[in-house]
């Protein structure tokens, strides 16, 4: 009886390697674009006005420049603290406390803090010459098509969004698309 001579053949197997340096790739993706996402974005409690409506899904490229308190680890508003220790957000909202002071709100654009107006209008007219400018009209403006949203906190005085309008409307600016945030209801 012959015998028959059986070589031993290894198992295939799947190199790991490729496919684990892909999801690491992803991850590393992933958390820089949320992380470019949310740098937009301050916390704060918009105003209420019951006939807003919602903005155009398409308008990406919008610049969004928010009006929030002064750091929350510096707050010298008495009152401001006292907020602290709500955590219902009506009970929030029906808080009468409005910070007066101009000097303890902090305009912020994609988490920069901008302390003049001067450096706001100078990022301005940087993304309005970036994007596209209308001819030149009859008072020799030549008016950006820039959309730029102003996000307030509603305890916010006046006078901070209009130092930022101010500033859309600066000769060099000319930005005229403004949109602001509010809640609905």
């Amino acid at each position: 009886m012959s015998k028959l001579k059986v070589e031993l053949i290894e198992p295939a197997t799947f190199d790991m390697t490729p496919m684990i340096d892909c999801v690491f790739q992803l991850i590393i993706f992933f958390m820089l674009a949320t992380d470019m996402s949310q740098r937009e974005l301050e916390a704060l409690i918009p105003p209420k006005a019951p006939k807003a409506q919602p903005i155009a899904p398409n308008e990406d490229d919008r610049l969004i420049i928010n009006i929030v308190h002064e750091d929350l680890k510096k707050i010298t508003c008495a009152g401001w603290k006292e907020l602290e220790t709500i955590k219902n957000e009506k009970e929030m909202l029906k808080n009468p406390y409005k910070c007066a002071n101009v000097s303890h709100w902090v305009i912020k654009v994609k988490g920069k803090s901008y302390k003049s107006i001067q450096e706001l209008t100078s990022l301005l007219t940087s993304e309005a010459d970036n994007y596209y400018r209308e001819p030149e009209d009859a008072n020799g403006l030549r008016p950006s098509k820039k959309v730029v949203m102003l996000r307030c906190d509603f305890r916010a005085p006046f006078q901070a969004t209009e130092s930022v309008m101010r500033a859309c409307v600066d000769k060099n600016v000319a930005i005229y698309k403004l949109e602001f945030c509010a809640l609905e209801k």
